[in-house]
């Protein structure tokens, strides 16, 4: 057995603990978090709650599922990496526990995620901001803001701030005021931009992120230069706006922060996206701050199969020069999440333009899925939102411990609620099984 990824030692130890009870020397069974990928002359081993990515050959594998006798040394090994665990024991139930006491742990920080404007310059065919009245967060709503986090916020709490909209630039003084007052009053706080990019200039880099404390920027591309301004569709569009997004991208790496490029696919830009990433390469392909990232659109009436999408992730492992980019380690996660999102984490809070209070980004504008206002807001009710019912395809679903569940939103408007991590480990595993 070859361990390409050792399994989190951590997890193992503790959900071995929560057991309370002597491990049977010899009645063991698959973790039905196994995921398994056949190659051409062996099999890829993941486990998905431990973290384990192990080579087998196949007389390894026929003995791991109990088809061939299993000697001590090897029964050993297995049970180590969380391939095999006690007959007796109900995984799931196991880890649900251990997910509901990472749920209950007080962590240090306080997550802010502000739509400074619902105004935006783009004209994105799939915003799921559509028919949302276009407003700015006014100065009373930002002072609003300001009290409501500092009455909130602990001493021993880092602040995290993620701005959004619309489109976030098209309200910097919001920004300004907000970033302004808690820099004033001593507090410690990190900034994350979420934008199309095409108001980033060097002087709002060097001057206004520097204050802001941005330590990240998300800009999406939708295609190469025709494609993406046919689909972003900008208001009073000039020319060439692509290659100038594409300059914009270098300021902000240049600066020295982290730049996470979101690739939006459907089945009517999948092929062009490889030429994007070829041209993304040869300009971002040495600059560490830069990489990117797959999104596929749902609910666009062109969305892809599950299996053209694990098809799309292997082919563009095959097609990167370099394969770090993508940053497929980072999706697999060393941890099991014991939350899907922010929509059940009780630390993080979104906040719309007209002070309303939300679980999720997705919501925003829709008032009446807003769970409080600013000058209104009942905390009991926000710390309800660590309990929670998995669906019961969920509990049989082996990258259970990589969502958590999927996204609630898209549940609700019967959209697709499963992650991308799912097609990335999938893709990932299917690439690494032709090396």
């Amino acid at each position: 057995m070859d361990i390409l990824i050792s399994g989190n030692e951590k997890v193992i130890e503790t959900l071995h603990a929560l057991q309370r009870k002597k491990v049977s020397a010899y009645f063991f069974k698959p973790s039905q978090f196994n995921y398994y990928q056949p190659t051409k002359n062996n099999w890829l081993v993941y486990n998905t709650l431990y973290n384990t990515l192990a080579r087998l050959t196949n007389s390894e594998y026929e003995k791991l599922l109990g088809k061939k006798f299993c000697g001590k040394d090897l029964t050993k090994k297995f049970f180590s990496e969380g391939l095999l665990v006690e007959k007796d024991l109900n995984e799931l139930k196991l880890y649900e526990r251990w997910a509901k006491m990472q749920r209950k742990i007080d962590k240090p920080y306080l997550s802010f995620n502000i739509t400074t404007t619902l105004k935006c310059n783009a004209r994105c065919y799939y915003c799921y901001e559509k028919g949302v009245r276009h407003h700015d967060l006014s100065q009373l709503q930002t002072d609003l803001l300001i009290k409501f986090i500092k009455s909130h916020l602990r001493e021993k709490d880092m602040l995290a701030i993620t701005a959004f909209g619309g489109e976030p630039l098209l309200n910097i003084k919001a920004f300004d005021d907000l970033t302004e007052s808690l820099s004033s009053s001593g507090i410690n706080f990190s900034s994350y931009i979420i934008t199309n990019g095409s108001l980033i200039t060097k002087k709002l880099v060097t001057e206004k992120f520097k204050r802001w404390n941005v330590h990240d920027v998300q800009i999406t591309l939708d295609g190469t230069a025709e494609t993406y301004e046919k689909r972003k569709a900008y208001v009073n569009q000039r020319a060439g706006i692509f290659n100038r997004i594409l300059k914009k991208i270098s300021i902000v790496a240049n600066a020295g922060i982290t730049v996470h490029i979101r690739l939006n696919i459907d089945r009517e830009n999948m092929t062009e996206i490889f030429d994007l990433i070829e041209l993304l390469e040869k300009n971002f392909g040495d600059v560490p701050e830069i990489s990117w990232y797959p999104a596929f659109l749902t609910e666009v009436g062109n969305d892809l199969t599950e299996q053209e999408k694990i098809s799309f992730i292997k082919n563009l492992f095959s097609n990167l020069k370099n394969p770090t980019k993508i940053n497929a380690a980072y999706r697999m996660h060393s941890m099991p999440k014991s939350i899907p999102c922010m929509r059940n984490d009780p630390k993080s809070i979104t906040v719309d333009v007209f002070g309303n209070i939300y679980t999720c980004e997705h919501l925003v504008g829709n008032k009446n899925k807003s769970v409080g206002s600013l000058d209104n807001f009942d905390s009991k009710l926000n710390s309800s939102r660590i309990e929670y019912n998995l669906r019961s395809e969920c509990k049989r679903c082996v990258f259970l411990p990589k969502c958590m569940g999927g996204c609630a939103v898209n549940l609700e408007t019967d959209d697709e609620p499963c992650m991308i991590e799912k097609y990335i480990i999938q893709g990932y595993l299917a690439f690494l099984a032709e090396q």
